[in-house]
């Protein structure tokens, strides 16, 4: 007499063949870094700890006589000075895999010329880097990645002039992904490109000279919100 064997199901496995740009990891309680900028008392931003990771360190390009500090009343972070030919470089400090992305919302009222600010991922030490950045134009924008290797920046990519208005908070994102890199600006692939000159380090966000590292400026009507790193 023969016996039956019961069958047992096995659900099927997500597929393999989806492409790495849908892979951005939202969730809460997966974040390298992640600062709300919501502390009282309008802190200077090295001064401020946040809500996950260890600090933030500061490096100022030209000679800028400002700092970052925290805008209490609106819960974000600006530069105090506006400056020409000076940059600011704000280091995330925590620990962080290879690929991952870094983001924040970011706005600049009032500019009435050309200016830049973006995130950074990737950063070995001050002078080796990736940035995202908006090149803002009376609150209109550019977007490019730049790479900076020992202290010199070059332009690894660039995208469409945006006809987002940079007056109201928008999401930038950078994710770095192996070789591959993308900007993304309200959610929407604006910057899409290659390279391999830096393969690890920490994320953080840019102003100026330490974008370019040239003739570009620091306005203190930049603002960044909800600044956050995620494991791809």
């Amino acid at each position: 007499m023969s016996t039956r064997r019961p069958v047992l199901w096995v659900p099927p496995r997500s597929p393999l063949w989806l492409p790495t740009t849908h892979r951005r990891n939202t969730a809460a309680n997966n974040r390298l870094f992640h600062d709300t900028f919501g502390e009282g008392g309008n802190p200077l931003l090295t001064a401020h700890t946040p809500n996950i990771g260890t600090s933030w360190s500061q490096t100022l390009f030209g000679g800028y006589s400002g700092t970052l500090q925290l805008i209490s009343a609106n819960g974000t972070v600006s530069p105090t000075v506006t400056a020409n030919a000076d940059g600011i470089l704000a280091i995330a400090n925590a620990t962080y895999p290879n690929d991952y992305s870094v983001e924040a919302s970011i706005l600049v009222s009032g500019a009435s010329a050309t200016y830049s600010a973006g995130v950074v991922a990737r950063a070995s030490d001050t002078d080796n880097y990736y940035i995202g950045f908006v090149f803002a134009v009376n609150a209109a924008a550019d977007t490019f990645i730049f790479k900076v290797t020992a202290g010199v920046a070059a332009q690894v990519g660039s995208g469409v002039d945006l006809d987002t208005d940079l007056s109201s908070a928008t999401l930038i994102r950078l994710e770095v992904d192996g070789t591959a890199l993308r900007f993304y600006v309200a959610d929407t692939l604006q910057v899409s490109t290659t390279d391999s000159a830096h393969t690890t380090g920490q994320a953080g966000m840019a102003f100026g000279t330490a974008i370019d590292r040239n003739n570009d400026a620091v306005h203190a009507n930049w603002e960044f919100d909800d600044f956050v790193a995620r494991p791809l």
